[in-house]
């Protein structure tokens, strides 16, 4: 199945590279996606391989508590939808750095685009690890190998359609993804005498503190209300009133996901094996061999839908907002070059969890309180330019020192001074 699923990916990406497409249409699809794909879309997007393989790992570290992946996630995206979506859209941006710049000034711009395409690379990386986890389990090649192919198919891939391609198959992906998950959890219900009995329903313990769930729900869940990969779908959207309710379902299906992907990692997690392989390897053992590959397919869905959205948005900003360009013919350029660097930094660090936090870190605690405080005030108050222009200096020299340091307090601390100073300029 993974084979089919590579090439119907390269075909669809082939056609699309053959049809010639404009600028608008490889970067935002022509903005004229309905409700219903802005919503597989979003859910293909930000229920990554590397989310579903990293919440598995996390829920045979931590237990229950790994359910805190998914409902920052959700209270993110929630938030999202009720609040800011329609304000996004209304802008007529093609980037999250275009629309800062709208927002905030071109100086700003500028530095957010940079704090995306450097922090996005370890979310790609991750996307890329979780991709040669399956590509090994699969074919046997040794795992530098499998990241390696797996990591070239995306970009290629990414390379060929950009938006277009992409819109075309998360819908497909989502599916794929989503009707494997489900039966994975419904054969290991079955085949459990008491598939809850042994589960312990706590949502912090010794392994996963409090500290660590509010970590989770501000710097995880902040880029569900403000990120690129996100805004890049609502970008697509027809009109404004059709993004905001793409990120309202999106932010109802999202927790079902959660749940089903939690169960899938407990019950494999009863085995005692490595985490890291419970969901490529574990759980595919248990389940019938067609099923196996079914996972696994979903699972390279997955991932697909995730770093192909992430390499043409980075790509996108690169082109659009840090050179002021508008060629497709540059773009393909860049969406190499950035997968080329995700790759490597994907070498260097196979944590899936530790890349994506690592990603997200300086953008969370520096972009996201600004960039809310500056749409949600549009159209209602003056705000100070240049006092959100320092909440993302301030926020993200912070988050920066925190992702060097490891010291986890100073992720609150960058996120709650560029709140606080985000506030304080819209007074």
């Amino acid at each position: 199945m993974l084979y089919f699923l590579m090439a119907l990916f390269i075909i669809i990406g082939v056609l699309d590279f053959i049809r010639k497409h404009g600028f608008e249409q490889y970067l935002v699809a022509g903005r004229s996606q309905n409700a219903a794909m802005v919503t597989l879309s979003m859910l293909a997007t930000v229920i990554g391989g590397s989310a579903t393989m990293g919440m598995v790992t996390l829920a045979g570290n931590v237990g229950f508590p790994a359910i805190w992946l998914y409902l920052s996630g959700t209270s993110g995206l929630m938030l999202l939808g009720v609040t800011l979506a329609r304000r996004v859209r209304e802008t007529g941006a093609s980037t999250l750095a275009d629309l800062v710049g709208m927002l905030i000034g071109p100086r700003a711009r500028a530095l957010v685009a940079v704090i995306i395409v450097t922090g996005w690379t370890g979310i790609v990386a991750a996307q890329f690890v979780a991709a040669g986890r399956i590509v090994d389990t699969l074919t046997g090649l040794e795992a530098t190998g499998s990241l390696v192919t797996a990591s070239i198919v995306i970009t290629i891939y990414a390379i060929l359609g950009g938006q277009s391609s992409i819109m075309k198959t998360d819908a497909l992906q989502f599916f794929v993804m989503f009707g494997a998950l489900l039966f994975a959890a419904g054969y290991l219900w079955n085949s459990s005498p008491a598939p809850l009995a042994n589960f312990s329903f706590e949502f912090t313990n010794e392994k996963f503190p409090f500290s660590k769930a509010l970590y989770f729900l501000l710097i995880y869940g902040g880029s569900y209300l403000v990120g690129p990969d996100i805004y890049s779908r609502l970008f697509t959207s027809a009109d404004d009133a059709t993004a905001k309710r793409g990120a309202i379902s999106a932010a109802i299906i999202l927790p079902i996901m959660g749940l089903i992907v939690l169960f899938i990692g407990l019950s494999a997690a009863a085995s005692g094996a490595d985490p890291k392989t419970l969901l490529t390897v574990e759980v595919v053992k248990i389940l019938p061999p067609w099923a196996g590959a079914w996972l696994l397919g979903g699972l390279f869905c997955a991932v697909v839908s995730s770093a192909d959205t992430c390499l043409v948005t980075a790509a996108g900003i690169i082109e659009h907002d840090i050179l002021k360009g508008r060629r497709v013919s540059s773009m393909r350029i860049f969406i190499a070059l950035f997968g080329g660097a995700s790759l490597a930094i994907g070498l260097w660090r196979g944590d899936i969890i530790g890349l994506l936090l690592m990603g997200l870190g300086v953008f969370t605690t520096g972009v996201v309180a600004p960039v809310a405080t500056a749409l949600y005030f549009r159209g209602k108050r003056a705000v100070n330019r240049s006092g959100l222009l320092a909440a993302i200096i301030v926020g993200g020299s912070i988050g920066l020192a925190a992702a060097i340091s490891g010291i986890q307090w100073l992720s609150f601390l960058g996120l709650g001074a560029s709140t606080a100073i985000s506030l304080f300029s819209a007074l």
